[in-house]
């Protein structure tokens, strides 16, 4: 029963954090728009198809470090590839500029954090090891029967 708790909390916070990704989402249609973010609030640039796109990003204090993003995420329908990722150094407004040799399709949307796929992992890995614990205790319960009508 614990496992399956376990299992239903992980999977719950993977579908919250992937559904919020396009949460306050700004559009990148023309390859640039700014948003105003607070100290230490990243975020992703996000597609809907995947693409060669590169990003930059400037801040109140010029150049902001921009980290490649591999992941991709799927809700429902919705299919979403990371494209760039940075954080706010500072509060301010900060502008994203893209460029893509295809015909990119991006926004600007949340982060999916390292704190929503640990609980994810986490809960799997204790859903399977209560379901392994579950299935040696059944065998030993068994086995202690079987013996107990045999004597």
């Amino acid at each position: 029963m614990l496992s399956l708790v376990l299992l239903a909390v992980g999977v719950l916070s993977l579908i919250r954090g992937v559904s919020s990704i396009d949460d306050d989402k700004v559009s990148l249609a023309s390859g640039y728009a700014s948003v105003q973010l607070d100290a230490g609030e990243g975020r992703t640039v996000w597609s809907t198809t995947r693409t060669d796109a590169s990003c930059e990003v400037r801040g109140p204090a010029g150049e902001v470090e921009v980290s490649e993003s591999s992941v991709s995420a799927s809700s429902g329908s919705r299919q979403y590839f990371g494209v760039a990722s940075f954080t706010a150094p500072e509060a301010g407004r900060y502008r994203v500029t893209c460029e893509a040799s295809d015909d990119f399709r991006g926004f600007i949307g949340k982060q999916m954090n390292g704190g929503t796929i640990a609980v994810f992992v986490g809960s799997l890995i204790g859903a399977i090891l209560g379901m392994i614990a579950s299935i040696f205790l059944l065998v030993i319960g068994l086995i202690k029967k079987g013996r107990s009508r045999a004597s």
